[in-house]
């Protein structure tokens, strides 16, 4: 009897562990937070996203490593999770893609801020990856930053600009991530194995 009641609660306790350890692994895949702002020179015309002399701030988050599509000198991508705070009031977009370019010429990153050709564009003095167009890992860094400027019909050139801020996960797993997977799936299939003996006892 004693032995009956303490299956079930094993079950359980395993069945706990192998969650908490998948869950947990999983909070270690990467994803980077893009972090930029400035302000608009005087000519800069008065449009939804744009107004002169007036200060914006943009941040988004992008997977790490990005699943990547064809680009021209890079690849494209798309992020997530985007705010664009433009004199301090926060500005709605419709934009999901993100152009990102090194081709050793020129090294940018391409914002579409809506589903049209409105983009904010920001160059680096270098690249903010590594690998092939293909299969590019983002790094994690603060960039300097060497000019930019929201196309919005017209051109908004920037006053100031700040540096292009890189943060978040590691796109390689950390090792206890690993090792919490790996328990993980060890329980999962223990589990199993315990499922199955016991409907074979039923049987």
């Amino acid at each position: 009897m004693n032995l009956v009641l303490k299956i079930p609660i094993g079950f359980k306790y395993l069945k706990w562990l192998a969650l908490t350890a998948l869950s947990a692994a999983s909070a270690g895949a990467g994803t980077l937070t893009f972090s930029v702002s400035g302000t608009f020179d005087g000519a800069a015309p008065t449009t939804t996203y744009t107004a002169p002399n007036e200060a914006w701030s943009l941040t988004f988050q992008v997977a790490n490593p990005p699943l990547a599509g064809p680009g021209v000198g890079g690849f494209q991508t798309t992020y997530n999770n985007i705010s664009y705070i433009l004199n301090g009031a926060s500005v709605s977009t419709t934009g999901v893609n993100l152009d990102i370019t090194s081709n050793g010429v020129v090294n940018a990153v391409d914002v579409f801020l809506d589903t049209g050709s409105t983009q904010l564009v920001v160059y680096t003095f270098v690249s903010i990856y590594s690998g092939s167009n293909t299969n590019p890992t983002l790094i994690p860094s603060n960039y300097a930053t060497q000019n930019g400027e929201l196309l919005a019909g017209t051109a908004a050139n920037f006053a100031t600009l700040s540096t292009l801020d890189i943060t978040g996960g590691s796109a390689v797993p950390e090792p206890k991530s690993g090792l919490l997977a790996f328990t993980g799936l060890a329980v999962v299939g223990l589990l199993n194995i315990r499922l199955r003996r016991r409907m074979a006892q039923r049987t």
